[in-house]
């Protein structure tokens, strides 16, 4: 296995006030890490050295130059997220919530513990790059692994939409969110940019004066856009996602932040207060360039008193253990996520705060997206979800009632055939498009009707085993009044 030769510029400060720093420049060789798996071993070996000249000067003239960069590293993403959702079995579904694009991420199992819990993810590329379907990767790891439903949220990003487009963002969908689930049972996370930008958004949190989710997962994340910190010195030249600070990195910093100063906290997460931050769990590797940003990042919350559990991997770059799928070390940095969450995070409860399904819910959760009314209002996806949800729970629990009495058995079933009923009024509901709210018996959002949509009979079945739906629409003809259209010779 080849070594590496690397020349070090290390700074060694004197513990004296306003003294100047000395400059350390330390040659060494470098051998392969023989401690890390043998999967790891081997994707380092294949990436070879990296090649510190030519990444430094990496650079883009102008907004298009930055567009076609982007748009060809989004493109190739993509292809390999949609290659592992297939081989996962994970579905991706595209919708909105408070305007911003998002994606629910469901794995084909979910562990009974996460049926009401939820992880929303912040996806990472350097605040400029894996928009659209690029940013999944991480979130079907997550899914997999953890087995738990996953929303991953597609914030705007630079060129085009700079700080604090992403901050906004990200508060506008947990406020959203945490209307139909209870902040306990949420957790926040991702890696790299998408781990800065989780702590930088709890900061925003708490200035917004939101409930805080009950855990986060600071995946090497980028808690300072400063080049400040031992590994952004010691791991140039042997971190090889990253390489090195100058060149694309500190071009997508400037970018980023734009004339804000980069040690604002909601910039750089690492000089906000982190009083009262959930548990944090936090990963980095021996040759992570962002390992001191993550260090830095435990040691300011351990000193707060956030229970906080830093995982250093032997070996591993900037973010490695999302390049290796399979491999032992993805599986502990998931597996170790999941128990972490099992560990800090609530069950949702319909008796908790937040989570009401009544009708005094329903106007706050218009933005929650997917689904149009006749005049272009956004109508309760949200609640169509969740009530989707407690369907498929709620008959597998009555069929293993047991009843004392012949009352209470025909109770458990009217119960049963309601919920059945629920079931059956939202998939007519969604598949008519019907301009009016689930439930409702008259129109009230607008004066309008929609006479392909409405004025129509939908005949279902529900296959028994499957749980699916087949369905079609008739015309419906009413014999009185003479505003309906008759059938010819009718």
């Amino acid at each position: 296995m080849k070594t590496l030769k690397v020349v070090l510029i290390a700074l060694l400060f004197i513990p004296v006030a306003h003294l100047n720093a000395q400059d350390w420049e330390v040659s060494r060789t470098i051998p392969p890490p023989d401690q890390a798996s043998t999967m790891m071993q081997d994707l380092i070996v294949k990436m070879g050295q990296p090649d510190v000249e030519a990444a430094s000067k990496l650079s883009f003239p102008n907004e298009q130059a930055w567009i076609e960069y982007i748009e060809k590293k989004n493109k190739a993403q993509a292809a390999g997220a949609k290659q592992l959702a297939e081989k996962l079995n994970v579905t991706v579904e595209e919708s909105t919530i408070a305007g911003v694009t998002v994606r629910y991420v469901n794995p084909p199992t979910i562990n009974p513990a996460n049926k009401d819990r939820l992880f929303i993810h912040i996806h990472g590329g350097a605040y400029t790059v894996n928009a659209g379907y690029a940013g999944v990767t991480e979130a079907l790891m997550i899914a997999h692994y953890v087995k738990i439903p996953v929303i991953s949220i597609d914030y705007r990003m630079p060129p085009k939409h700079p700080f604090p487009a992403s901050v906004d963002d990200v508060l506008a969908v947990y406020k959203e969110l945490i209307k139909i689930h209870h902040p306990n049972s949420i957790a926040i996370g991702g890696t790299s940019a998408g781990g800065g930008l989780v702590m930088a958004s709890i900061h925003n949190f708490k200035a917004a004066g939101s409930e805080l989710p009950g855990a986060l997962f600071l995946g090497t994340p980028w808690t300072d856009l400063n080049k400040i910190g031992d590994s952004y010195f010691l791991n140039e030249g042997i971190d090889q996602i990253l390489v090195c600070y100058e060149g694309i990195l500190k071009e997508s910093a400037d970018l980023y932040a734009g004339e804000h100063d980069k040690k604002d906290p909601l910039i750089s997460p690492i000089y906000g207060d982190v009083t009262g931050f959930p548990p944090t769990y936090l990963v980095s590797g021996t040759r992570d360039m962002f390992l001191s940003n993550t260090v830095r990042a435990h040691r300011k919350l351990r000193t707060a008193g956030v229970v906080a559990d830093l995982n250093v991997y032997e070996g591993m770059s900037h973010g490695q253990y999302l390049a290796v799928f399979g491999s032992p070390e993805t599986a502990q940095v998931f597996g170790e996520l999941g128990e972490f969450l099992d560990k800090y995070l609530k069950s949702n409860s319909s008796s908790e705060p937040g989570l009401s399904l009544g009708i005094a819910s329903v106007p706050n959760l218009r933005d929650l997206g997917g689904y149009e009314t006749n005049d272009g209002a956004t109508v309760v996806r949200g609640l169509v979800y969740r009530s989707n949800q407690l369907a498929k729970i709620s008959p597998e629990d009555m069929e293993k009632i047991a009843a004392k009495d012949i009352h209470e058995l025909l109770r458990a079933w009217e119960l049963n055939h309601r919920v059945r009923t629920s079931e059956s009024v939202f998939q007519h509901t969604l598949f008519r498009k019907e301009t009016r709210w689930p439930g409702y018996y008259y129109r009230g959002d607008a004066m309008k009707l929609d006479d392909e949509n409405w004025h129509v009979l939908t005949v279902s079945r529900r296959d028994p085993n499957s749980g699916e739906y087949t369905m079609e629409k008739a015309p419906l003809y009413h014999l009185v009044g003479d505003v309906e259209k008759k059938p010819a010779g009718g």
